[in-house]
This record gives C-alpha cells, sequence and structure tokens, in this order.
C-alpha cells in the first residue's frame, strides 16, 4: 500500500514534515479484509491529508477507489492515525 501524506496550507512559522508510520493493524482471513494504520506525527502546521494508493503488478499506482474499503481517521493532541479497511481478494494482483 502506497501512503501520500501531504501538509495543509502553510502559516508564517516554518514547515516541519512529519514522522510517518504505517502498519498492519489486523487481518480477518474469513472475509477477505485487511486493516492499514497510517500515523502522522511531529508536524507543523498540525493538520495532514492522507491519500491511500495501490500498486499493480506492473509497478503503476492508483488511487484505491472510495467504494474499495473504508477509511477512519482520529486527531490526537500531536499526532494524526488513518486506518483503511481494505476488501482484498485472496487472487488480487494489488499489492498493499
Amino acid at each position: 500500500m502506497l501512503l501520500t501524506v501531504s501538509m495543509c496550507p502553510p502559516s508564517d512559522d516554518p514547515v516541519v514534515k512529519p514522522v510517518v508510520g504505517v502498519y498492519r493493524a489486523a487481518s480477518t482471513a474469513l472475509d477477505g479484509k485487511i486493516s492499514l494504520m497510517c500515523v502522522a506525527s511531529g508536524m507543523f502546521p498540525p493538520e495532514v491529508r492522507f491519500s491511500w494508493k495501490r500498486q499493480k503488478d506492473n509497478g503503476t499506482e492508483e488511487d484505491l477507489p472510495h467504494a474499495q474499503g473504508e477509511q477512519l481517521e482520529v486527531q490526537e493532541s500531536g499526532r494524526r492515525t488513518s486506518i483503511r479497511t481494505i476488501h482484498q481478494n485472496h487472487n488480487s494482483s494489488y499489492k498493499y
């Protein structure tokens, strides 16, 4: 799974890029769902936007369709988290 984290419009203060970690949060073999989690912290300004992408076998990237899974974002003091649940078939050729 490829992820883009972009900063919201800057202010007069210097921009500090986030520290980003991406983790597999959960996997359920029975229903074919996987959950991925991205945590961004230590950034200024404190707002970021998450954009999830997937990679095909031939290496090309594409945005993950909104209908393909669910997304939850949580903001806490000093960090923002995005959790994306994806329905993945066992014969899928996408890299997550």
